[in-house]
């Protein structure tokens, strides 16, 4: 049986305190425990080994814990790991290889605490050794200033080489109303920071406000950390007129007007974002959780659309008969959607894009408007066949070739110019502000503010998109004109000429079938247009029921590859040619 000795606080021999009685200090219980015991597998929390004899000393971080160690033992909550000590002006753990506290036990274990990510506000007491005492229960819980603090919801450490003592611990969001305690927010909890979009623990990582120039008198020192609660963030950028008071208050400039938001509602916070190598302030979109719930929604949405355009293209360049020149232009057609799609899923999943954000707002709106472009080059094919009713897919490879050089040249010449005409208006502001593109403020994508009166999002984007439909649906109209024209010229042939005949049905039908594919298409980007300059002048949020059709709207448009990939699939041609595929190689 081995022995092990458990404490629950660093205790210093300068500061007064109420404990079992050891030498002329203090000292601790100790537990007879099995070594056999069951383990129990540690979560979120950390616990650590700390072994020290006369000659050494050894660390160990725990796995798991026997259920006699956590039914018996007396804990030691330590803010910081083993050889740290807390630094209170960024509160983080620094290196510190001093183990004093530790010196009067010797051939002794100890079980060492250091986690408090459950704590939504953690507030810092600096000790006074003249004044402050506290007193350690033998169940682990801290009576300080005549309060009781359970296990779990405190810490203590030394703050400096000095062996200055704090406590840290957990509290209600009223104690930010003190006017001697000072809250900052933080994105992620106690001892954690941003890798990526995630939280990950890092006790190196505290929280510091050095060169950030929102806050009131950020010198100062604060002595509270508030934990903010889940959001869609988007890191601060200088356009937005905003400033954080001492008292928390966020007082931000919109829409002409200064709003006010407290502390409680999850305006902002800071973080270190670790492949920005800085603390950075991010801010929240005050989404409530209906609106969370639709942007799960909406990602499942994106996600499935990625995956179906890549079976789509897949379909086209593996499959024999697909491989034609409508197929090619269908491949172009439906990349550009997927890296639309790709971009957006990004930027959704990981909106702490920094320098990058604005990057990811153009590519995107190239992207999508690209996708246009090869939408109405395959509307013009489809309207040029007809009117020639000529079966040429498959032959004529010189035409074939000097055609798609021209539709590559149209269909990605146009967006480039759209889009260069952004960026030049980004870059050198040369439009008023009410029709000023806006990109990166909050979202890193083309932002759509026509409710505050500014159309940049109009005049960039949804014009051009706008007309892109209207070139369609004029294509259309004259390729409807002419199945029926086509129709009335095959009836019209001589019954005596069935040979002539029969090949005019054939190549009819054929190109009906793909017209009727791209029909389908054109109806889909029509309708996600139609939805999404719909939600642009509405306002959701004053219903329930307006909240539900916005759920369905966004839900269709993230969809958009799902849909392609189903109305190829629906082409008989589309299951023959990959049932003969199947069969030659399986």
């Amino acid at each position: 049986m081995q022995k092990y000795v458990l404490i629950s606080l660093l205790v210093l021999h300068q500061y007064s305190c109420e404990f079992v009685y050891h030498k002329d200090h203090f000292a601790v219980n100790d537990y007879q425990l099995n070594d056999t015991a069951s383990c129990r597998p540690l979560n979120k929390e950390q616990y650590y080994l700390y072994k020290i004899d006369q000659n050494s000393s050894v660390f160990k971080k725990l796995d798991c814990l026997s259920e006699n160690l956590l039914n018996e033992a007396v804990y030691f909550s330590k803010c910081c790991p083993p050889n740290h000590i807390y630094e209170q002006k960024e509160h983080k753990c620094v290196e510190h290889n001093s183990t004093n506290l530790f010196e009067e036990f010797y051939d002794s274990v100890f079980l060492i605490r250091t986690d408090l990510s459950d704590c939504k506000i953690i507030l810092d007491h600096v000790l006074d050794e003249t004044v402050d005492a506290f007193r350690i229960e033998s169940d682990g819980s801290l009576f300080y200033k005549n309060r009781k603090h359970n296990l779990g919801s405190y810490c203590v450490d030394n703050i400096n080489a000095k062996e200055k003592m704090i406590i840290r611990t957990c509290e209600e969001i009223t104690v930010c109303r003190d006017k001697n305690v000072r809250c900052i927010k933080k994105c992620c909890p106690d001892g954690q920071y941003y890798e990526g979009s995630a939280c990950f623990p890092g006790h190196q990582f505290g929280l510091s406000l050095r060169n950030m120039t929102r806050f009131k008198d950020p010198s100062e020192l604060y002595n509270a950390v508030v934990i903010s609660d889940p959001c869609p963030k988007y890191l601060d950028r200088p356009a937005i007129n905003f400033r954080i008071e001492k008292d928390g208050t966020t007082v931000i400039h919109e829409l002409g007007v200064w709003q006010q938001y407290t502390l409680e509602e999850s305006y902002y916070c800071v973080e270190y974002v670790r492949k920005m190598q800085a603390y950075k302030m991010l801010l929240c979109r005050l989404q409530d959780p209906e609106i969370l719930t639709k942007y799960i929604i909406y990602k499942v949405a994106l996600i499935s659309s990625c995956i179906c355009l890549v079976v789509t293209m897949l379909l086209y360049l593996v499959l024999p008969d697909l491989k034609n020149f409508i197929g090619k232009i269908i491949i172009c057609y439906c990349s550009c959607l997927l890296v639309g799609f790709i971009l957006l899923t990004w930027v959704i999943f990981d909106p702490i894009l920094g320098d990058y954000c604005t990057v990811f707002g153009f590519l995107i709106a190239f992207s999508f408007l690209a996708a246009f472009s090869w939408m109405t080059i395959l509307s013009y094919e489809m309207w040029r066949v007809l009117g020639s009713m000529t079966a040429e897919y498959g032959n004529k490879l010189h035409t074939h070739k000097k055609r798609f050089l021209w539709y590559n040249i149209v269909a990605w010449s146009v967006p480039l110019v759209l889009i260069a005409f952004s960026v030049l208006d980004y870059i050198y502001y040369f439009l008023p502000d009410s029709i000023h593109i806006t990109v990166g403020n909050t979202q890193c994508v083309f932002e759509n503010n026509i409710r505050r009166g500014i159309y940049g999002f109009t005049l960039h984007f949804a014009v051009p998109c706008g007309l892109y439909i209207l070139i369609n649906l004029i294509i259309f109209m004259k390729t409807i004109r002419y199945i029926y024209q086509v129709k009335h010229e095959i009836n019209c042939i001589k019954t005596t000429d069935h040979i002539e005949k029969r090949k005019k049905w054939t190549i009819f039908n054929t190109d009906k079938e793909r017209l009727k594919m791209v029909t389908r298409i054109f109806l889909v980007m029509g309708i996600n247009f139609l939805f999404e300059t719909i939600s642009s002048l509405l306002n959701f949020r004053n219903s329930s029921t307006l909240e539900i059709i916005e759920i369905i709207f966004d839900t269709f448009n993230g969809l958009q590859g799902v849909f392609i990939l189903f109305i190829f699939l629906a082409k008989k041609k589309t299951w023959n040619s990959f049932k003969k595929y199947f069969v030659l190689y399986r």
